[in-house]
Formats: structure tokens, C-alpha cells, sequence
């Protein structure tokens, strides 16, 4: 039996299911995005969220998968009766065409593709594409509008561009693990691919950024040279501000935090979690006045983030107090009463029967060929005008290839039939 969240976060009985996909039914424009074409040339998570992103929002996306295995994600996590679950949303509102670049004609065959495309994303190790004979320098003089975000680990030039990575190890070496975890225990790295996400998001607003240029401001074609190391710098730049400026190099402190407080995770009467932060001053003292330590507030120190932190014993020791003669459901009411910023922490299950999730649609439900009918995240944000939507769930393999080369481009069938019989497309 599946796991059940407390009764005040779910939501009624006729309210318990979540919709059929209302963004794929009812969706008044094809998207923001609507007439853009983009390549995806890319593997995983990073360069293929990006696209899912750019295509839940009207983009065209076709992705160029090698003929033999495709994406990575095809073979990763759990699947059910055969079918990899994670890549039915990796690969939702995406075209799969099975095609290996390396092949001289099939690389020709990519340009009459290119010459229709807004945007190429691309994450193979620096040098690939110029191995190719498809560098950019190529690109463009095909489609002198194509814009080319390629997504890397390192970036595409520096000592460190040649290395593989995974968003994992930049998430270590931007020093995040380093600061996750007990202070008496190792590092501590995230089950979720944090950095890749975290690069993926960021690579979309890059390339509204070029998009921008080219079509409102009437400029051409660029290069967009993203890493995944940057954004997590980004992320971390209190620290490297504050190493560079006062020499603090800082250490693991569980979950509380160095520059305010109370800001930590509290154990519930009934053996569950709550998430409690405090950024300001105004927040902390309704804090304090909920878990009975008001008192705390008319001290001088209290007036800081900073101050409560040096006291981080004694604020800390008042709320943990309050918080563990009650139960999970208790404190939530309370701090909802008192707009106080506390969140339960929830397990998957949890988070995917709570009532704000739900009655919302930050879930829906889609229609697959396979599955039938799968619960996945719907599309990032609202819009009141154009608002995006799931069209379908990731596609096999090639599934698209004819449709698109033949139908689409005129590639020749007899010369489809010969690239197929030696594995160069799918």
C-alpha cells in the first residue's frame, strides 16, 4: 500500500485524482515557443532537460539519438514491463531520429536538417563535432542563424575541458557535498542529479538569451559555451565571497546555517520532520513567539541573522522543544495560523498526495503508448497566454527517423535503406 500523507495536506476524497493532462486537452496556443525547430544532440539529463523544458513550451524538438543504444536514459533507473520510466519524461514532446553523426553521408544528411533549425544542443566531449567536419563554422554557413548551446562539464576550453563529468562530480567540485552532512561525518552528495538540472535550467534561459538577440534585436547565430560548473559557483558564492574576503574557508554544520537562525530540520512527536527557516529578523521572532520563547527576541544579539547564528544553541534548543510534543499535523496547523515558513519533509509518496501539489497540477497524468496512463511533473511554469503542455511521452527509438529524413527533408529511400544497413541511422 502506497504511503499516506496526513490527513491536512490531502486533499478530499473527490478531489484524490489528479486530472487527466488538462495542459494537452485545453491548451489554447501550441506554446511560447510555438515554430521554433531544435536539435538535440545530447544524452542523460542536462542537455536532454533543457530540451524537454524548450519543448513542454512549443518547440519542436527532434532528437538525434546514435542508432544502436540512443540516450543514455533508456537504460537507467527502474522500469516497468520492459519500459524505462525515466525516459518517458526525459523524452516527452521529443522526435527520435536514429542517426551517428561519424558517418560522413549521415553527416550530410544532418546539414539539410541543420539549414531548418533555430538551435543545436549539444553535449559531447569538446572536439566532437569538429571531428565531424560539423564545427560551428559549418553550422553556420548552412544556417547562419543557428544558434549552438553546447553543454559540457568543464566548458570547451581550460585544462579540465577534455574530462567526462556527470552534474555529480561539478556538484562536489563546487564544493557542495563538502558542505552537506553531519559535521562529524563524510560528505554528503544528493540522490538527484542537482547540477545537471540546476545546468539544464540555466542552458534554457541562455538560449532564450541568443534567441532574444537574433529575432527581436535582428542579430545572427552564436555559440553558447555552458558548463555545468558555473551555475553551481553561482549557487555557492556566499562561500567563495566570504573566502576570498575574510579567509573562512567553511566547514560542514549539518543543517543549520551560518548566517541565520533558526534554520534547521526538527523531529516530530510522531517521529517525523519539519523544515524550518528563518532569513529574516521579522520571520524569527513569529517564530519565537509560536514555540513560547518571545523572551528570546528582546535580545541584542537577536536583531541579526548573524547574531541568532553565534546563538544558535539557544534558539535552536527553544524550537526543537516545541516541535517534539507535537505531532507533524500539529505543527503544520499552527505554523500555518502563525505564517510561519515551515515545510513538512516528505517522502516522495508524501509529496505526491499533498493537497498544494495536487490542487494545483504540478503533477499530471499522460497518456502513454505503453504505460497507458502515467503520473509525471507537468510543465515548469504558468502561463496566462500561452501556457505549455505534454503533447506525448518519450517515443522508441528511431521512431521518427523516415518521417522526418524522408518526409520531411526528401533524403532518397534507396539512400535511407543503404545508411541503414550498415547501423549509421535507425
Amino acid at each position: 500500500m502506497a504511503p499516506v500523507a496526513p490527513a491536512v495536506f490531502r486533499l478530499e476524497a473527490e478531489h484524490d485524482m489528479i486530472e487527466e493532462n488538462t495542459a494537452t486537452e485545453h491548451a489554447p496556443s501550441a506554446g511560447p515557443l510555438a515554430g521554433i525547430r531544435v536539435l538535440e544532440l545530447c544524452n542523460v539529463i542536462a542537455g536532454p532537460t533543457t530540451c524537454q523544458v524548450l519543448g513542454d513550451f512549443g518547440a519542436e524538438i527532434i532528437k538525434i539519438e546514435h542508432p544502436a543504444d540512443g540516450d543514455g536514459s533508456r537504460s537507467q533507473g527502474r522500469s516497468k514491463d520492459g519500459k524505462p520510466l525515466w525516459w518517458k519524461m526525459l523524452g516527452r514532446n521529443k522526435r527520435s531520429v536514429g542517426m551517428y553523426l561519424g558517418d560522413p553521408e549521415v553527416a550530410e544528411t544532418f546539414l539539410k536538417l541543420v539549414a531548418t533549425a533555430d538551435v543545436i544542443v549539444e553535449g559531447f566531449r569538446p572536439g566532437t563535432l569538429e571531428k565531424w567536419n560539423l564545427g560551428y563554422n559549418r553550422l553556420s554557413d548552412v544556417n547562419p542563424g543557428i544558434i549552438l548551446a553546447r553543454i559540457t562539464g568543464y566548458g570547451q576550453e581550460g585544462p579540465y575541458s577534455g574530462r567526462p563529468a556527470f552534474g555529480s562530480n561539478l556538484e562536489a567540485m563546487a564544493g557542495l557535498p563538502h558542505l552537506t552532512g553531519d559535521p562529524n561525518g563524510p560528505p554528503t552528495m544528493s540522490i538527484y542529479a542537482l547540477g545537471d538540472y540546476l545546468g539544464a535550467v540555466s542552458l534554457v534561459g541562455a538560449i532564450m538569451f541568443a534567441l532574444y538577440h537574433r529575432d527581436v534585436r535582428g542579430g545572427g547565430g552564436q555559440v553558447i559555451d555552458a558548463s555545468l560548473l558555473s551555475p553551481m559557483m553561482t549557487m555557492m558564492s556566499h562561500g567563495i565571497m566570504q573566502y576570498d574576503q575574510l579567509g573562512i574557508d567553511e566547514a560542514r554544520g549539518g543543517n543549520r546555517s551560518t548566517s541565520n537562525a533558526p534554520r534547521n530540520i526538527y523531529k516530530t512527536l510522531d517521529e517525523k520532520w519539519i523544515s524550518v527557516a528563518a532569513a529574516t529578523t521579522p520571520l524569527a521572532e513569529r517564530i519565537m513567539r509560536l514555540v513560547g520563547a518571545e523572551e528570546l527576541t528582546n535580545e541584542p544579539w537577536f536583531a541579526t541573522g548573524r547574531g541568532r547564528a553565534e546563538h544558535v544553541d539557544v534558539v535552536d534548543g527553544a524550537v526543537a522543544e516545541w516541535i517534539r510534543d507535537r505531532t507533524r499535523d500539529e505543527v503544520m496547523l499552527a505554523a500555518a495560523k502563525e505564517n510561519v515558513t515551515f515545510a513538512p519533509v516528505y517522502s516522495i509518496g508524501e509529496m505526491v498526495e499533498d493537497l498544494h501539489v495536487r490542487e494545483t497540477n504540478m503533477l499530471t497524468r499522460v497518456r502513454d503508448d505503453d504505460l497507458g496512463d502515467l503520473l509525471m511533473p507537468n510543465v515548469m511554469f504558468n502561463f496566462s497566454a500561452t501556457p505549455g503542455r505534454i503533447k506525448w511521452t518519450g517515443e522508441p527509438l528511431g521512431k521518427s527517423t523516415d518521417a522526418v529524413l524522408n518526409q520531411e527533408l526528401g533524403v532518397d529511400n534507396e539512400l535511407l535503406r543503404e545508411m541503414r544497413s550498415r547501423g549509421a541511422i535507425r
